[in-house]
C-alpha cells in the first residue's frame, strides 16, 4: 500500500470498503423500493391530490375556509342548541323510555278492556252518577215497603 492511499485512507478521504458496500446495498434496495412504488395506487392516489392541491380551485377554497369563523357562527349556535338539547331531562327520559320492554308492556295495556272499563267506570264517578245512585240506593227503606209485605205474605204461605 502507497504513503498516498495509506495518508488518505488515515485522513478519511477514502471511505472503507465496507462501508462503500454497505451505501450500495442501500442505494440498490431504495432502488428496488422505487420500482415497487412506482405502480402502486396509493401513488396514484397522491399524484392525483398533489394536482389538486396545487391547483388555484384548491387555493381559493382554502381561502374562503381560512376566511370562515365557527365562532358566533350558525353552525356554532346548532352545536349549543343540541348540546343543552341534549342535557335537557325529558329528551333524556325519551330515549330511556323509547324501545324498552315497559314501553311495549304500556302499548299493549292501553288497548286493553281492562284500562277501557277503569276509564268508564272513573268517568261514572267524576260524572256524579254514582252519587246521586248512592243517594237514590240510601233512600230505599226495606221496612214498610211493597217488597217486605210480598215478603210477609211468602212465608205466610
Amino acid at each position: 500500500m502507497s504513503f498516498k492511499i495509506f495518508s488518505l485512507q488515515l485522513t478519511g478521504k477514502i471511505k472503507s470498503v465496507e462501508l462503500i458496500e454497505k451505501k450500495r446495498k442501500q442505494l440498490a434496495d431504495d432502488y428496488a423500493e422505487f420500482l415497487k412504488t412506482e405502480n402502486t395506487e396509493e401513488l396514484k392516489a397522491f399524484l392525483a391530490l398533489e394536482k389538486y392541491v396545487t391547483s388555484s380551485e384548491f387555493a381559493s377554497k382554502r381561502k374562503q375556509v381560512e376566511g370562515q369563523s365557527f365562532k358566533g357562527s350558525e353552525e356554532e349556535k346548532q352545536l349549543k342548541e343540541f348540546q343543552r338539547l341534549q342535557k335537557a331531562a325529558r329528551i333524556k327520559n325519551y330515549f330511556k323510555v323509547e324501545g324498552s320492554a315497559d314501553l311495549v308492556r304500556y302499548e299493549k295495556e292501553k288497548e286493553s278492556k281492562k284500562l277501557a272499563d277503569f276509564y268508564a267506570l272513573e268517568e261514572y264517578v267524576k260524572d256524579g252518577d254514582f252519587e246521586n245512585d248512592k243517594k237514590e240506593i240510601k233512600g230505599h227503606v226495606f221496612k214498610g215497603s211493597a217488597e217486605e209485605k210480598h215478603l210477609k205474605e211468602l212465608k205466610k204461605a
